[in-house]
Formats: structure tokens, sequence, C-alpha cells
């Protein structure tokens, strides 16, 4: 069980039952399920007598027991998503705090270069963006006075300024601590029993090498052997299954597939002409956020040796998800009323007449054929932050078109990267990642804790980056998709603190020879030869200090 699971969300046979009916209607599978149900019923012969059984034989053949299967894990999901809502007034209003810090640093960016929020492009302007959508890097835009409106600095000011006002600091790591709240976060015990498989899976972990044999079959490489389990659970198409086997890491070839069944990221036809609707709203109406966004890629992706030829593909994802009223719809839903996402993101409108107006009506259909009209700003409510490319970029090296980079991207968004720019309570919010990460450097290296406190050194300035990001444009693309591969695996973002800390440990040595935070960041700047696995089961393996 996770160290941040819930034990009281039991549900009866009933209530099972009904869920997986909804979750089936919400996927559009229900009819058919009902149909193929049917005519399997008909069909089955009674072979052994015991018809019950064998119609779940039948069931089980024709991928029937799977899809239920499916649809429960993603009903307890949805049933989740509650445990999200922040329940803390103080976090509440800090979160509020923050929101108007932006959205402010959205107007005075709009004001002081006497730009429009939203409008309509010109025909030739539509036309010439339509034309040039395959190599949008090659667009002239002028993006040089543009601002970014916050980065992961902005969020350690914000997360460290955090107080509650019925707590009195009295224990000794929190006065020594840069958080100073009562947050309960997983211990270290925790972390290695819910981690146990980095350290004791049957099979190797890829990213332990490639290369390396199987025990007890020496002419089988762990590679092809991957290949050829993953290419098993593919077929398979059992979310649980493929979370589990992802926990191993993924064969470059089969990531994609593997990640679209965990995520349920699918793209047919339907998500298809969704993605296009997000495309002709950005071909035919400019946002300022645009600008934005085209900002940080020139700074970010552009500039990455790894990235910088998935230019194009960046902006056209990036732009098009901007679009996407369905991640205002599901953020709202994660985390509470609307009065408590976007809409305190969203300023007055100033429409192509000049004419203001308090809301801003959504491109495009969503994903259930409806139109959809938010006051979010953009429709999809997220404000753009520095390094936002970052990720999307490491996604071009797991799927080759745009829209399977997109809907990943959405769920990957959704899911995880959310909370890590939301300040909230929950234990895998960015909040109580940054108390996890303080703690297991206390904890696991507390010479060096006291030695950064002596020096003046920040850990937790350090390492919010690195966090904030899920580590992307800090290690290489190989390392940072097998993290990534564990985060999916594992369900959990608490493999984010562990990693930073483990890096402090590595760097111990090297961090007690200096004696101030400019050098601290100096030998933490180049991540590219960290091996995430074994620097993962080294951490998880060693004894508290």
């Amino acid at each position: 069980m996770s160290p941040t699971s819930s034990t009281s969300d039991r549900m009866t046979v009933q209530e099972q039952v009904v869920s997986v009916m909804e979750e089936m209607q919400i996927l559009g599978t229900l009819d058919k399920l009902i149909a193929a149900s049917e005519h399997i019923c008909i069909a089955t012969p009674l072979g052994t007598g015991d018809f019950l059984a064998d119609l779940q034989q039948a069931f089980r053949l024709n991928g029937i027991e799977t899809c239920i299967k499916n649809a429960l894990v993603l009903s307890r999901r949805r049933k989740n998503i509650k445990e999200e809502q922040e329940q803390l007034n103080y976090m509440r209003k800090a979160q509020t705090h923050f929101e108007r810090r932006v959205s402010k640093a959205l107007l005075n960016l709009q004001t002081d270069l006497k730009l429009s929020l939203v409008r309509q492009r010109s025909s030739s302007e539509a036309q010439e963006l339509s034309s040039k959508w395959d190599e949008l890097s090659t667009y002239d835009q002028d993006v040089g006075s543009i601002r970014n409106l916050y980065s992961s600095q902005d969020l350690y000011e914000a997360v460290v300024a955090l107080r509650d006002p019925d707590y009195s600091i009295n224990r000794l790591e929190e006065k020594w601590s840069a958080v100073k709240i009562p947050l309960n976060v997983p211990t270290f015990e925790d972390l290695q029993e819910f981690f146990s498989d980095v350290c004791t899976s049957v099979d190797p972990f890829l990213g332990l090498g490639s290369a390396l044999v199987l025990q007890g079959n020496s002419n089988v490489t762990l590679l092809n052997h991957r290949i050829t389990l993953g290419t098993k659970v593919v077929a398979e198409n059992d979310i649980l299954l493929s979370e589990e086997f992802v926990k191993g890491g993924c064969p470059s070839h089969l990531r994609g597939r593997l990640w679209k069944q965990v995520l349920l990221s699918h793209v047919g036809d339907k998500e298809k002409t969704y993605f296009q609707a997000k495309k002709q709203a950005v071909i035919q109406t400019e946002y300022l956020t645009d600008k934005i966004i085209m900002k940080d890629i020139q700074l970010t992706a552009s500039r990455d040796e790894h990235y910088f030829v998935y230019e194009d593909l960046i902006y056209q994802v990036s732009l098009c998800f901007s679009r996407d009223p369905y991640v205002y719809l599901q953020l709202c839903s994660k985390f509470g009323s609307r009065a408590q996402t976007a809409t305190r993101f969203t300023p007055l409108d100033v429409s192509s007449n000049g004419s203001k107006t308090g809301a801003v009506r959504a491109d495009g259909d969503a994903p259930g054929g409806q139109t959809i009209a938010t006051s979010a700003f953009p429709p999809s409510s997220c404000i753009p932050f520095y390094g936002w490319a970052m990720y999307v970029a490491p996604l071009c090296y797991v799927h080759e078109e745009a829209e399977d980079i997109y809907y990943t991207l959405r769920a990957m968004y959704i899911k995880y990267w959310s909370r890590l720019h939301r300040l909230s309570s929950h234990k895998q919010g960015i909040v109580s990642l940054a108390v996890l990460f303080e703690r297991l450097i206390q904890q696991q290296e507390p010479e060096l804790w006291i030695h950064c406190l002596n020096n003046n050194i920040e850990p937790l300035r350090i390492a919010m980056p690195w966090m904030v990001q899920a580590f992307s444009g800090f290690l290489i693309p190989e390392q940072l998709l097998f993290l990534w591969d564990l985060i999916l695996g594992f369900d959990s973002l608490l493999l984010l603190p562990l990693l930073a800390a483990s890096v402090f440990s590595l760097r111990r040595e090297n961090l007690h020879r200096i004696l101030s935070h400019d050098s601290a960041e100096t030998i933490l700047s180049d991540l590219s030869t960290i091996q995430v696995v074994p620097l993962l089961q080294m951490a998880l393996t060693q004894h508290t200090g």
C-alpha cells in the first residue's frame, strides 16, 4: 500500500458494479460491452456443465474481463481525486494569494507592453500561421520583451513563507528547516517499504544496463527479455499489469504504448478530431500566453542539446494544450470548486472590438462532443511558467506524432504535474514534497545538513527546480524517462524528493568542502552523469544517519 493511500475507501460489490457501469458510460464502451456480453452468453457452449465457469472463461478470452477491471481501476482513481480538495484554511488562502500574484504579473505584462490578452488573428496572420504549422520555430513572433510570470523560485518563496496560525514551531528540525509548517510525510522506512521493488524485483531494472544477462540464462539479455515480456503486456491492455511492468523500466520502442495504457491516453479518430479543433483555435485566436509559451521554449528546449530538434512539436503541443477546456474542468474536479482554481487567473478580457468582457470562451469541443464555455484564461487555466516546455520535450522521445504527445502530456499534467504548481497539504503536492526532501537530508545526512546551516547553504532552494520540473532538463533523456517510468509504475511523486536527497548524498564530499550557497549551486548544476536507478537503490538500502 502507498504511504499516501487511504484505507477508508472500501466499496461494496454493488457500488463497484455501479462505478464500473458509470466509467464505461464515460468511456463510451458500455453499449459495446453489453452487446458483446449478450453475444457471448448466447454462443457459449456448456463445455464443462458449469455455465458460470464457461462464461467467465469466455469473458477472459474475449477481453471483457480486462475491460471491466480497467473500468474499476479508473473508478477508484476518480474516487481518490476527492482527497486532493484542500481542507486547511491557511493553505487555501496561500494558494489564492499565489494565484492573484501570478494574475497581477500577467496584467502588468499586458499593460507594460500594450498587448491584448486575447484577439482574433487577421485572415493573413491565420493563413501564415497555418502554412507554418509544421515549422513553427520559423514563425516570426517578437517575444524579446516578454517576461516569465513565475518560476520554481517563486514557488520556493511561496512554500517557505507558509505559516499555520494555529501552530507554534517547537520541533528542532522544523526550526532548522526552510518549510515551517506541520505536515505529516512518509518516514524513510515507509519509503523503503513502498519502493522495495526498486531493490528487490525478481528481474533487474532495465535502467541498470540493457546488456545485462538474466540470472540462470546467459543467452538472454535483459533488454530482449523486457521486450518479449513488454510485448505480451501491451497485448493484454490491462492497466494494473502495465503499471507493474513499467516499474521495471520500458524498452524505448514500447514505452509509448505502455504509458498510454497506464494513463488511458489512447488516441483514436475522436481524439485526433479534438486535437485538430485545438489547432484551429490556435490559428484563429491569439492569447497573450502564446507569447509566454514561445519565449519559454526559446529559453529552454530550443537551447537544450537533447531537445532542440523537437522544437516545432513542442510549439504545436504547448499551444494546443493552452486551448483545452478539458484540462480546466479536470483541475476543477481535482482541486475543488471553480473559485479555487482557474477563475482567479481570469483578468478582464479585451475583445477584438475593444469592449471588455469577464469571460473567455473555450475553443473547440469537449471530448464528449459538447462545446464548453469557461471563464478560465487561457481556456486550459494553465498559466505557463519558466520551464513549461520541459514537460513536453521528453515526450518527443516517447511518441512521434503530435497527437500522441499531446494526450500523454495532458494526462500526466492533470494527474501529476499540476500538483507541483499548487500550494496544498496533499501528500504528493509540492509543499509535502519539499518537507519530505528536508526531512530526508536531516535524517540521512545530518552532518551535511549542519554544514549547510552553518554556511547559509539552502538545499531546498537548489532542489526545488529539480522537483518542480520532475528533473526534466537536468537528467539526460534516457535517465529521465526511467524516472518517469517509476513515477507511473508506482503512481507516486515521492520519488522526486527521494532522488533529490540522493543527489545531495552522492555529492556530499564536495559539498563539505565549500562554504557558500553559490558554490553549492555550482557543484549541483550538472546532473548529466546521474544514473537514476542505481542512485535510488543506494538511497533505499542505506541506514539512517
